[in-house]
C-alpha cells in the first residue's frame, strides 16, 4: 500500500510526499526422489524447504520548481529493510534489518527554444529477484546446474548525467555510474567432479561511462525514425570465490549498442514498422556475450470504420538472436551457446476489436504500489 501527496506551491512550484509499505512471504519447497532397486527415497542433498519473508517500509518527499529559465528538482527517499530467511537442509537462518537514504536532484536550463542543458544525479537501489534468492538446486544439463543465493543483498549505484537536447529531437548524453555490491551472474565450477553451476553473489564494484546519442524524428508526415546508440565502458573489479580460495578478478570492456525504429503511413488506415537492434561484445555480470541483433518488420491496417485492427509481425528475420557468452576468470573457462535459428523467424498475428463508444474517454490510469514487488517476481528461472 502507498499514499501520495502534492502541493502546489504557487503557479510555478510543487511539494511531493509519499509513503509506503510492502509485506511479501514466500514458502517454496521441493523435493528430489532417487529410483532404486528397493525403491523411491528421498535424496536429502537436493530435498530443500525455504521461507522468506521481506518488508520494506518508505518516505520520500521531493521539490520542483521553475525559475525563469531554470526548472529545479530535488528530493530524498529513505527505506527500511526487514528481511527472514530460514533453510531446512542445513537448519540455517538469516534476519536482516537496515535503513538507506536516496537522494536526487536535476537541473535543466534552457538556452533558448531550441537548446536545453542538463544534469541529474541520483543514489539508487536494485533488489535481488526472488528465484535468486532461493537456495534450490535446477538442474540444465547432466554436467550444468543452477543455484539461488539466499544470502544475496541489494546492490547500490550512483548515478551522473549531463546532456543537451536540440529542437527536442536530439539528445547527446553523457553518464558516468558506479554500482557496489554488484548482483552478478557468476559461473563456478568442481574442477575435481567436472561440474559447473551457475549462481548469483554480490561481486565488488563496477564503474560505467557512458556516451549514448538519441534521435526522434519525423521527416515526412508518412515517415518518423527513432534510433538509439550508446557507446560504453564497463571496468568490473572484485574477487571469485571458489570455496578455498578468493582470487582477484578484473574485467574492462568497450562496447556499444543501437536501437532503430521506423514507422511508415501507407495510407490513411494502413501503416508498417520496421525495426532492429544490435549489441557489440555485452557484459552480464562476470560473462561476456559475444555480438547479436535482430531484424523485426510488421504491417498493420485498420478494419471496418478503425473498429478492429489487425496485425502481422515477424521478429529476427535474419536469424541473428542468438547468443553466446564465455566466462573466463581464475580457474573457469566456460563458453556456451544458445542456438535459436530452429525457432527464428518468429511470426505473430493479432486482431483487436474496440467495443463500446469510440468517444468514450479512457479511464483514469494509476500506478500499482506493488509494481516494484511483481517486477522481481521471475519464473522458469529467467
Amino acid at each position: 500500500g502507498k499514499a501520495d501527496y502534492t502541493h502546489p506551491l504557487g503557479k510555478s512550484s510543487r511539494l511531493e510526499a509519499g509513503i509506503k509499505t510492502s509485506f511479501v512471504s514466500t514458502d517454496n519447497e521441493v523435493v528430489y526422489l532417487r529410483d532404486t532397486s528397493s525403491g523411491w527415497y528421498i535424496d536429502a542433498l537436493r530435498t530443500n524447504h525455504f521461507l522468506y519473508d521481506e518488508n520494506i517500509n518508505a518516505a520520500y518527499f521531493s521539490f520542483n520548481s521553475r525559475i525563469n529559465k531554470w526548472e529545479l528538482t530535488g528530493g530524498l527517499r529513505a527505506e527500511n529493510t526487514n528481511t527472514n530467511g530460514f533453510q531446512a537442509q542445513n537448519d540455517s537462518s538469516f534476519k536482516r534489518h537496515f535503513t538507506h537514504l536516496f537522494p536526487h536532484i536535476g537541473a535543466v536550463f534552457n538556452l533558448d527554444e531550441k537548446n536545453q542543458l542538463s544534469f541529474s544525479y541520483a543514489r539508487r537501489i536494485k533488489r535481488p529477484d526472488y528465484n535468486s534468492l532461493n537456495p534450490f538446486t535446477y538442474f540444465l544439463d547432466s554436467l550444468t546446474y543452477g543455484q539461488g543465493n539466499p544470502y544475496l543483498q541489494p546492490q547500490f549505484s550512483n548515478n551522473i548525467e549531463l546532456s543537451h537536447t536540440f529542437n527536442r529531437i536530439l539528445t547527446l548524453t553523457a553518464g558516468y555510474t558506479q554500482t557496489n555490491h554488484i548482483i552478478a551472474t557468476i559461473l563456478k565450477q568442481n574442477t575435481e567432479k567436472k561440474t559447473t553451476f551457475e549462481t548469483k553473489e554480490n561481486f565488488g564494484r563496477m564503474k560505467q561511462f557512458s556516451v549514448s546519442v538519441s534521435l526522434n524524428r519525423q521527416w515526412h508526415k508518412w515517415w518518423t525514425i527513432n534510433v538509439y546508440t550508446n557507446l560504453f565502458h564497463n571496468q568490473y573489479q572484485g574477487f571469485y570465490t571458489s570455496g578455498t580460495a578468493n582470487a582477484p578478478v578484473i574485467i574492462s570492456l568497450t562496447g556499444f549498442q543501437t536501437t532503430i525504429s521506423s514507422s511508415f503511413s501507407i495510407s490513411e488506415t494502413c501503416d508498417a514498422e520496421l525495426s532492429g537492434w544490435y549489441y557489440s561484445k555485452m557484459p552480464e555480470g562476470l560473462i561476456i556475450g559475444q555480438p547479436m541483433g535482430s531484424l523485426n518488420a510488421a504491417i498493420s491496417k485498420q478494419l471496418w470504420n478503425k473498429k478492429a485492427s489487425l496485425k502481422i509481425g515477424v521478429r529476427d528475420i535474419l536469424r541473428t538472436q542468438n547468443f553466446r557468452g564465455d566466462s573466463r576468470y581464475a580457474d573457469v573457462d566456460i563458453s556456451f551457446f544458445n542456438d535459436r535459428r530452429m525457432d527464428n523467424p518468429q511470426y505473430n498475428l493479432s486482431i483487436v476489436y474496440k467495443l463500446g463508444r469510440s468517444n468514450s474517454k479512457p479511464g483514469r490510469e494509476r500506478e500499482n504500489s506493488a509494481a516494484e514487488e511483481q517486477s522481481r517476481v521471475k519464473s522458469g528461472n529467467n
